[in-house]
């Protein structure tokens, strides 16, 4: 019980940020049937995190991977970090298709969930274990969704933030990156998150109050 109380722990923290990219990529606020779309998102990520923590010891540690991981959440994080207001999402049409919710659902947690896996592959090798604590992390996650969802939107200050330290998580995650070795050593590691860090909270800034 306690090794699933912790992978579920593992899932809802490291997963906050992969369940706004996809309520925004699926246009979630102005989708005619949201409960289930959410629904539907809900089922995929039950059956998407297992697979990935599993598949995390041997494809996540590809030469190449982690870095190109890393480049398209940097342009993520700066997006979100940048956009006025994020509800720029909401005046497009919503991704209304089963396949077209599951795909964007997918990739974007493909995108996000490198260290999610790798941490929850480290935490607990049992199947069972990883499935239960990713139910009930994902049930959590769905149910406060779309009320974290709403009040990012809402608030520029924190909209900046969690764009922010995305950035600087995506480059944190390049420690193990086969192809860029010297940033093993945490001083370049450390300096260039926080250098991102910055830019991005100041492109942010510049963005939602000039």
């Amino acid at each position: 019980m306690r090794e699933t109380l912790i992978v579920a722990f593992l899932f809802f923290m490291t997963s906050i940020d992969s369940l706004l990219l996809i309520f925004s990529a699926i246009r979630l606020k102005r989708h005619p049937h949201p409960n289930a779309a959410r629904l539907l998102v809900f089922l995929t990520l039950c059956a998407a995190h297992p697979l990935y923590s599993f598949a995390a010891d041997t494809f996540f540690r590809l030469p190449g991977l982690r870095l190109a991981s890393a480049v398209c959440i940097v342009y993520f994080a700066v997006r979100l970090a940048g956009e006025v207001p994020l509800t720029f999402r909401a005046a497009a049409v919503p991704k209304r298709t089963v396949g077209a919710i599951v795909g964007a659902t997918l990739w974007l947690d493909a995108l996000t969930s490198i260290d999610t896996s790798v941490l929850v592959s480290a935490a607990s090798p049992s199947v069972w274990v990883t499935a239960v604590g990713n139910v009930i992390a994902m049930t959590a996650l769905i149910a406060l969704g779309p009320r974290l969802y709403g009040w990012i939107t809402e608030n520029p200050w924190v909209q900046i933030a969690i764009g922010s330290f995305m950035a600087c998580s995506a480059v944190l995650q390049l420690r193990d990156e086969p192809l860029l070795p010297a940033w093993a050593s945490p001083v370049p590691l450390f300096a260039a998150s926080a250098i991102l860090l910055a830019l991005t909270a100041l492109y942010g800034w510049r963005r939602h109050f000039g």
